[in-house]
């Protein structure tokens, strides 16, 4: 090889590499972004219940999507970016680095479960009618050492110690359905999840919970706000893009994007401006089709337009997508995560205290940011341990 052909190969190679990083950079820019949105949305729940107003507009940013999906969606993305090959035929199977990576997240599940059954206990003695009204709080405080024992094993699942157990699942199920999707059987990964979702929309996840509890009833069993057969269908989503982004490039998942795009706007626009009853004359959605625990089928129209409007968006201006702080907190997502849910059980006289004050008073609005900015503490910590 000639030294000038070798000298760009080698600038081939460093472009296509910096233009990855870049491109991870902005999925740990946008994990860092709903971690923010995240604790806002959940520091409304748990206090300054009178900020209905602020509430309203600061929760849904592409209408009738959350930060829950985008998690769920990115998830799948970076486990199909990071395993993918691994289950091509002829290539090392990685099933065991997914299994250390879900007992990993099922560890943390662990010291969620006992800081929040630490937390309830302390507080145990003061429970004022605005605690034990937080519906949020109402079914620990009920059965505290009930949910300690049974959180573990997820078959109790409060408030905020939801979200994990799915993850748990997922991944768990991440080795088949990779396989599936390296040996062209996308068609079957689809199959399962379809039905799924469709078993989720009739509620049989909650049904099921709900006959558990008229067997047992001194057990706090809980299936949890969100139903694991309906939120597959994010992650997979995820999965879907990440191995076709591995086997083919982004060039067709550009030139799909690129068709769906103008329709995704318009829908991001009017499902947000329905969603804030901004339309006149449009009635509100019938309730299963926005119900965020199933799942229901607007909030996955909403989910594939946003993320088709944030891909051009990240491909359009990537600078905007790799800012430093936040994309540092998006890399330490799940220790910032854990921390955020231990929070908000330590703080509980914190947000029974934001409930009487009066909307935009500025201690609360201090609170909330002090709160926001604690996040890079975990960041911090894990970076510097990991070092």
């Amino acid at each position: 090889m000639r030294k000038g052909e070798a000298m760009t190969n080698m600038t081939d190679m460093r472009d296509q590499t910096t233009a990855t990083s870049r491109r991870w950079v902005a999925l740990d820019f946008l994990r860092g972004v709903m971690l923010l949105m995240m604790m806002v949305d959940h520091a409304f729940f748990m206090g300054f219940t009178q900020w209905t107003v602020a509430k309203e507009w600061l929760y849904g940013f592409f209408g009738y999507v959350t930060a829950a999906e985008g998690f769920y969606f990115l998830s799948g993305l970076v486990c199909a970016l990071v395993f993918y090959r691994g289950f091509l035929p002829g290539a090392v199977v990685p099933t065991a680095r997914l299994w250390r990576r879900v007992r990993t997240i099922w560890c943390w599940h662990l010291v969620t479960v006992v800081a929040a059954y630490l937390c309830v206990i302390l507080y145990a003695t003061d429970r004022d009618a605005t605690l034990v009204a937080n519906p949020y709080l109402s079914r620990f405080l009920e059965h505290p050492l009930g949910v300690l024992m049974l959180a573990p094993i997820f078959l109790a699942r409060p408030p905020f110690l939801d979200i994990l157990p799915l993850y748990v699942h997922y991944l768990a199920a991440a080795p088949l359905l990779l396989r599936w999707f390296a040996t062209g059987r996308a068609w079957l990964v689809w199959l399962v999840t379809g039905l799924l979702w469709g078993v989720g929309q009739f509620g049989a996840w909650n049904a099921l919970f709900e006959s558990l509890r008229k067997t047992w009833p001194d057990l706090p069993v809980d299936g949890g706000y969100f139903d694991p057969c309906s939120w597959l269908l994010p992650f997979v989503l995820g999965l879907t893009v990440g191995c076709h982004w591995q086997s083919r490039g982004l060039t067709t998942i550009r030139a799909y994007g690129a068709v769906l795009f103008p329709a995704s706007v318009l829908a991001c626009v009017f499902f947000w401006a329905h969603r804030h009853g901004l339309i006149v004359g449009v009635p509100p959605f019938f309730a299963p089709l926005i119900d965020i625990g199933r799942l229901g089928p607007i909030r996955v129209v909403n989910l594939l337009g946003a993320i088709t409007v944030l891909g051009f968006l990240i491909a359009w201006f990537p600078r905007v997508f790799v800012w430093g702080p936040i994309a540092f907190l998006g890399r330490h997502s799940l220790h910032v995560f854990v921390y955020q849910v231990v929070l908000l059980f330590a703080a509980i006289p914190v947000w029974v205290w934001t409930q009487d004050l009066p909307p935009g008073d500025p201690r609360g609005l201090a609170l909330l940011g002090v709160t926001l900015l604690s996040l890079w503490i975990p960041a911090w910590l894990h970076h510097r341990m990991g070092q």
